[in-house]
């Protein structure tokens, strides 16, 4: 069995009147679009037992992501704690049940 990663990239849902939901319309969430941010992301995931990820369907974000993959190392737990910060006022996508 393998293990698909969606939303890697995903930040939040889209709040009402969102300037870049214009510039993302395949998007049904807010995606990220800060590179330090969409790097964490990645790597995070990557570094979980997966087989692969899959980036928003926008081209310029596909093609951000292939370019960090590229050069893909392990996520420290530094950078672990550094995106749960970052996530910590989020509108998340999905709730807990």
């Amino acid at each position: 069995m393998s293990c698909l990663a969606l939303k890697a990239m995903a930040r939040q849902q889209w709040s009402e009147g969102h300037p870049l939901k214009e510039k993302y319309p395949k998007a049904w969430y807010e995606p990220l679009t800060d590179r330090r941010q969409i790097e964490l992301a990645l790597r995070f995931t990557l570094s979980l037992p997966i087989t692969a990820a899959l980036p928003p369907g926008d081209e310029s974000l596909f093609r951000l992501a292939l370019e960090i993959g590229k050069d893909f190392r392990p996520i420290t737990a530094e950078e672990t704690q550094e995106l749960k910060r970052l996530a910590g006022d989020l509108n998340v996508i999905f709730q807990a049940a």
